[in-house]
């Protein structure tokens, strides 16, 4: 049996209005959490563009998880389904332009 790599998974969250620090959720283990700075990207940022790397350093929430690749659902369709599910019951304007992925 071949062994599945597990991924690390970082979203920020433009337009999320809320006022907490953080949020988990048992479902596909999502947690929202406030940061005042950067997270650490893995280096992943160095390859931003200037004006996304502007966006992502004024998001102050990001969506994490982590998932195998051998699962059914994928990085960015886990986004979606949280963003459809926040917009089903209480509709706002957050979106997710970004998602950093580290193994």
């Amino acid at each position: 049996m071949a062994s599945t790599r597990k991924y690390s998974v970082l979203a920020p969250l433009s337009r999320f209005p809320w006022d907490g620090d953080s949020f988990e959720s048992e479902t596909f283990n999502l947690r929202i959490s406030r940061y005042r700075e950067l997270p650490d990207l893995k280096g992943l940022e160095k390859d931003l563009a200037t004006l996304d790397l502007d966006v992502i350093k004024g998001t102050a929430y990001w969506l994490s998880f982590e998932y195998e690749e051998n699962e059914i659902l994928h990085q960015s369709n886990l986004v979606i389904l949280f963003l459809l599910a926040l917009w089903l019951s209480i509709p706002t304007e957050t979106h997710v332009k970004l998602i950093f992925s580290s193994a």
